[in-house]
């Protein structure tokens, strides 16, 4: 009798103690698992982010094939050329030399390639006719206007590691609007290559400078032949983007002597504020801007360090807050960015990249080897 009431009070669950141990072994688990996951995520992301960028280079040379190697056409008629003709000295006006801006409407070298994103569509209903360009007002001949088609999100624009709105507001129409804003449009986390300058208004104010391969220093804005001030204003500026995009045009195929295989054309680029002057925060608001549409947004140039947390670059911004003309090479993929040679292939480059080396990759013909780029 005694060994059966033993037997019918013998403990049957878990002590307290024992849950804890399961509980805890079950955290362990989940600690060691939940980083393999992450970055497994993180993987797939730059995988769909390295297709967006290879997509858009074939595009490009989809649309150089069929214009005499000619690369996407980027718009952007700035202020100056919106200004009445010069007259001459006998005072007739430069009609042919001076008008033809006034025919010119803002849009970027990426909807340029829409027929070769298999948007053919979109692009058949932009008015290309209206005088405001990317953010005309005027639905004749078609069914929407522009203003509205700006809005339009395309997947192959948006790189799935960055958590911005997709949609964003105070987008401007290009150069000649510059700060000032503008209506609602879709962003571009691609951009192409402009070179290593200093772009006028949108850069940062100060840039130390740096010895490249030859001893020379080839780095301090606009100062050096290497990074030379260019106004999207004045054609007269135009020759001096090394790159494969301008204000108004771009380069062709032919003219990228350095190889096609050696010169970046496309790159991250998230459009973030930037960083805080005496701060140690980092604004990644969106700029204005971010738009895919328009001819500045699409555009940007390698001359800052990729992802602008250097504090050697933000010593005299003058600003309290982000700073719209510092944005550049950024991205959220841990490490790094992307960008696209135009030749099509993607490669992940580490965010300590040599300032020599990002110069190297920037230029079309700076006539720089591997062995000069450290690679």
């Amino acid at each position: 009798m005694r060994n059966m009431g033993f037997a019918l009070h013998r403990r049957v669950g878990f002590t307290l103690v024992e849950l804890l141990v399961v509980i805890m072994i079950i955290g362990i688990l989940v600690a060691l698992l939940l980083p393999a996951i992450q970055a497994a995520r993180e993987a797939a992301r730059r995988t769909r982010c390295t297709n967006n960028l290879k997509q858009l280079v074939l595009a490009c040379q989809g649309y150089a094939e069929k214009h005499k190697e000619r690369l996407p056409w980027n718009s952007d008629p700035a202020w100056m050329s919106r200004q009445q003709p010069p007259p001459f000295a006998d005072g007739s006006v430069a009609h042919k030399a001076s008008t033809k801006y006034w025919r010119m409407r803002d849009f970027s070298w990426i909807v340029a390639t829409l027929p070769y994103l298999e948007q053919q569509n979109l692009y058949d209903r932009i008015n290309f006719d209206d005088w405001e360009g990317n953010w005309g007002t005027n639905r004749y001949p078609r069914p929407a206007p522009n203003v509205e088609l700006r809005k339009r999100i395309l997947p192959v624009l948006l790189c799935p590691s960055n958590d911005q709105e997709p949609v964003n507001d105070h987008q401007n129409v290009g150069y000649r609007k510059g700060n000032a804003g503008g209506p609602l449009a879709a962003r571009t986390d691609y951009v192409g290559n402009m070179g290593h300058v200093y772009g006028g208004w949108r850069n940062c104010a100060c840039v130390p400078d740096f010895f490249d391969w030859t001893g020379q220093r080839r780095f301090l804005r606009g100062t050096n032949p290497g990074t030379p001030w260019v106004n999207g204003d004045w054609d007269t500026h135009l020759p001096r983007l090394q790159g494969l995009f301008y204000y108004r045009g771009s380069a062709r195929l032919s003219e990228i002597t350095d190889g096609t295989s050696l010169t970046i054309a496309v790159f991250e680029d998230y459009h973030w504020r930037g960083p805080i002057e005496n701060s140690s925060r980092f604004d990644t608001g969106v700029t204005v801007d971010a738009a895919w549409m328009s001819p500045l947004a699409a555009i940007g140039n390698l001359r800052n360090p990729m992802n602008n947390r250097n504090p050697l670059w933000r010593l005299c911004t003058g600003h309290t807050t982000g700073d719209v003309r510092c944005h550049g090479w950024s991205s959220n993929h841990p490490g790094g960015a992307l960008a696209a040679y135009a030749d099509g292939t993607v490669e992940f480059f580490s965010e300590d990249i040599d300032h020599v080396v990002r110069y190297a990759l920037a230029t079309r013909n700076g006539h720089e080897s591997f062995a000069d780029r450290g690679q």
